[in-house]
C-alpha cells in the first residue's frame, strides 16, 4: 500500500513487491553487502546514480521533473 500525503494525487504505482524487496535483503546479508538499493526501472537507477555524485544536482534534477508530473495532471 502506498500512502500519499492529501492534496497529492500522482498515481503512484508500486514497482517492487515486498516479496521482492525482502529476498533483496535476504541476499544483501548472506552475501555482506552494505548497499541493497534496488532500482526497478533505468529513469530511478540514473537517479540513484546521480544523488551519489552530485546530491544537489539529483534534488533539482528530480523537482523539476515532479513539476511537470503535476502540471501535466492539472490540465
Amino acid at each position: 500500500m502506498i500512502h500519499q500525503e492529501e492534496g497529492f494525487n500522482l498515481q503512484i504505482e508500486a514497482l517492487l513487491t515486498p516479496e521482492m524487496v525482502a529476498d533483496a535483503i535476504i541476499q544483501g546479508i548472506e552475501a555482506e553487502q552494505a548497499d541493497i538499493t534496488l532500482a526497478p526501472n533505468k529513469d530511478i537507477a540514473y537517479a540513484l546514480q546521480i544523488m551519489q555524485k552530485d546530491e544537489q544536482k539529483a534534488v533539482e534534477m528530480m523537482g523539476v521533473s515532479f513539476s511537470k508530473q503535476r502540471s501535466q495532471q492539472k490540465a
